[in-house]
């Protein structure tokens, strides 16, 4: 029998049994047994893993030499499947490190270690827009890009718009890398000093105690401030570990877990240094603030990365102001606008970007010597343009957008600027699918939908075909893996001729 070894994956199945044992789907269990028989499962993992990296590893070998045979003996360059077991290899070593450790803290981090990046990539670019009901995608923009990019080579040329699409995906990995490195600051950034202190300060005033004795209590609460900003602290030395283990395991040939590419770069490593260097000095001085005006402002006031993110983030975008200028008439950007927004009194985690966030595309084109038009684009009733801008209004407008990243940058529930109208938009994209996690592949595609349309050529339907068709065959080896985050539709992976 012609089995398909790319497609063995162990791993994945004690993650299934994991959550089966976890969410009750296997066993009628207590809330007790619940949890120790889903750690108890989550201790495999690891050697799961380990198994699935040494297959992969022996067909590996196996299959390189006999494609080298083929190669040598009847002139056939065929290293698809050796490429296949290779990713499964490199997939392997992120959970073999740290799949039961998660795993056992909780399953869902569990989850978070044993999931290949890429394969939740290959369900967002397989599965179509405006499915309804879609299951999420955990799609990491910095892989998944670079993910595009190898597959809009295979595509025809007669498919493509006026301009390289290849060269537009340059791009936008390129800004979607360095502002990434930028976002690596706000990583667990949790602010729990400031959270803690600002509900402490605010219970004493809702109190009926007299003032004198309301300020008191307030300043006896900084008994446990040191305690709180070691906690802060430690948070914070577990993010430079993450950047410094993510960095050496991308030495050593392994995948990356979903949204931590940018933060195992030396930019985003020397950015956790400063945090941990600077949040102790800024801690002390937040004492000795509230000491003296016990208010959560006084703290809030000097204990933030605010600074740090917007110097970073400043001298991106002297970067990207260049970059506009160096553009020739006639000549356009595609660059990724991220707006994210957090409910801090859930004190949600942040990722690169978080689930709270959403991305669009900004298409800038240069019209004449000192005009441009720039359009919003995404499924949904954000899609808009706005038409002859100046240079200043230009990177006025730039900075706003790309300031929408930044959680430190901006209030809770950013508003995108009101200088770009829903009404001058290139064509109707239709609506966001009904799960807003793929926004990133969705709203890609209708950045070239865009761009084929005012390149007046018809083949975007065809050209999204192509890409299908070869996603199907570069990700067929994760058609049988187990999909944590709902049920694919039938066939997402089945092989086309």
């Amino acid at each position: 029998m012609n089995k398909d070894w790319t497609q063995f994956a162990v791993a994945t199945r004690g993650e299934k049994w994991m959550l089966d044992c976890f969410n009750r789907q296997a066993l009628t269990v207590g809330i007790f047994e619940e949890q120790v028989l889903s750690r108890v499962v989550a201790v495999a993992l690891s050697p799961l893993a380990v198994v699935d990296f040494t297959v992969h590893s022996v067909c590996f070998a196996f299959r390189v030499t006999y494609a080298i045979g083929r190669t040598l003996f009847y002139r056939e360059v065929d290293f698809e499947i050796s490429f296949k077991h290779l990713q499964r290899v490199r997939d392997a070593i992120f959970p073999i490190l740290f799949g039961s450790i998660f795993g056992m803290i909780h399953p869902y981090l569990g989850v978070y270690a044993v999931e290949p990046t890429k394969k939740h990539i290959a369900a967002g670019i397989l599965t179509p827009h405006d499915t309804e009901n879609i299951v999420s995608c955990v799609i990491s923009p910095i892989t998944a890009m670079r993910e595009m990019e190898a597959l809009f080579r295979e595509v025809s040329p007669e498919f493509m718009p006026v301009r390289s699409v290849k060269k537009h995906l340059d791009e936008v990995s390129e800004w979607e890398a360095s502002f990434e490195r930028t976002q690596s600051i706000e990583i667990s950034d949790l602010k729990l000093t400031n959270q803690l202190y600002r509900k402490l300060f605010e219970t004493v005033d809702q109190g009926a105690l007299p003032i004198f004795i309301k300020e008191v209590a307030k300043r006896v609460t900084l008994v446990v401030y040191p305690l709180v900003v070691a906690l802060d602290l430690s948070i914070y030395f577990v993010a430079a570990l993450s950047c410094l283990v993510t960095r050496c395991i991308r030495l050593i040939g392994g995948q990356c877990p979903a949204y931590m590419e940018a933060a195992g770069t030396l930019e985003a490593l020397a950015y956790q240094v400063l945090k941990v260097t600077y949040f102790p000095i800024a801690a002390s001085l937040g004492f000795f603030f509230a000491l003296y005006q016990a208010k959560a402002e006084a703290i809030e006031s000097v204990v933030h990365f605010g600074p740090l993110t917007r110097l970073s983030f400043n001298w991106k975008m002297m970067g990207l102001n260049r970059s506009l200028h160096r553009i020739d008439v006639g000549e356009s950007l595609v660059l990724p606008v991220v707006r994210s927004w957090s409910d801090l009194s859930n004190m949600e985690l942040t990722f690169l970007p978080s689930i709270n966030s959403h991305m669009y595309y900004l298409l800038v084109e240069r019209t004449g010597e000192a005009t441009y038009d720039v359009e919003l684009i995404e499924r949904g009733a954000n899609h808009s343009r706005a038409e002859k801008l100046s240079l200043n209004e230009m990177e006025s407008l730039l900075y706003q957008l790309f300031s929408l990243r930044y959680l430190s940058l901006h209030q809770k529930a950013p508003d995108l600027p009101t200088i770009l109208s829903t009404e001058k938009k290139t064509l109707d994209l239709g609506e966001q699918s009904s799960t807003i996690s793929n926004c990133l592949v969705g709203n890609f595609l209708a950045a070239l939908e865009v761009l084929h349309a005012r390149a007046k050529s018809a083949s975007y339907e065809k050209m999204r075909e192509q890409v299908r068709v070869h996603a199907r065959r570069r990700y067929s080896h994760y058609a049988r893996d187990y999909f944590p985050m709902g049920v694919l539709p039938a066939g997402t992976f089945a092989v086309t001729a």
